[in-house]
């Protein structure tokens, strides 16, 4: 299941006495960011695109009837996409959702992000993490000082975050391992520790202009500790390594 919205979706369709799972997705696994989904080689004229196009669409809906599948969803589909599906079958319905991004104006530091703020919000701010510090280091990691230790904590987020939100923990802690060996210089890891011990963190990846925010977990609730491991010191790092976004997930 998603986070987002399959609670609405499922418990909608079990009122209504059918079951929502198993259902077809298509998508890039696990990861919010939008892209064409249904894929065309670019060298077809306009008729044949739109031709392939139908095609494909009408090949995932067959599929979907002959595994007897509940639903079939296309998410963070180009917004092209999304209108020719609609024109071509009624049985496409839009569903928007809503992703904030920040955008760095080229702000020297965090302190230059906030003067952009009325006093009251800057004093906020500065009182959220000054409230998120407590007793708390935080340390952001990429490339080789990502370990594995690191991961195993990081793994007991993630699994506290799905025993928490009622999702499918589809990650293994052996893809934590593959992504520090293959990736690590395209990983921030921020984690948060008291007194050594890791009891938060937040897993972004690192794009040409953006930052991606991924995952998060932690194993004890402190003051503002989510918005500091996952937003604010994301915000820190695109601005450190003048990254002009960061999309938190």
């Amino acid at each position: 299941g998603e986070y987002v919205f399959d609670h609405s979706w499922a418990n909608a369709w079990h009122r209504a006495g059918g079951e929502y799972y198993p259902k077809a997705q298509v998508a890039v696994p696990f990861s919010p960011v939008p892209g064409r989904r249904l894929m065309l080689d670019p060298s077809l004229e306009d008729a044949d695109q739109a031709n392939a196009f139908s095609a494909l669409a009408g090949g995932a809906i067959k599929a979907t009837d002959a595994m007897q599948l509940s639903s079939l969803h296309i998410t963070f589909l180009t917004d092209v996409e999304a209108t020719t599906l609609g024109k071509d079958d009624p049985r496409w319905i839009m569903r928007q959702g809503l992703q904030f991004h920040w955008q760095n104006n080229g702000f020297q530091d965090f302190d230059d992000f906030l003067g952009l703020m009325a006093s009251r919000k800057r004093k906020t701010i500065r009182r959220e993490r000054r409230d998120a510090a407590a007793g708390l280091t935080y340390q952001r990691l990429t490339g080789d000082d990502i370990k594995p230790h690191h991961w195993d904590a990081f793994y007991r987020f993630y699994m506290a975050t799905i025993e928490k939100k009622w999702g499918g923990a589809y990650l293994t802690r052996d893809f934590f391992d593959t992504i520090g060996q293959s990736m690590a210089d395209r990983i921030l890891l921020v984690m948060a520790a008291d007194n050594g011990r890791m009891i938060a963190g937040a897993l972004n990846f690192i794009g040409e202009d953006t930052l991606y925010g991924r995952n998060w977990g932690c194993a004890e609730e402190r003051p503002f500790l989510h918005f500091e491991t996952c937003y604010y010191q994301a915000i820190d790092f695109a601005i450190e390594r003048g990254l002009k976004t960061v999309e938190a997930g």
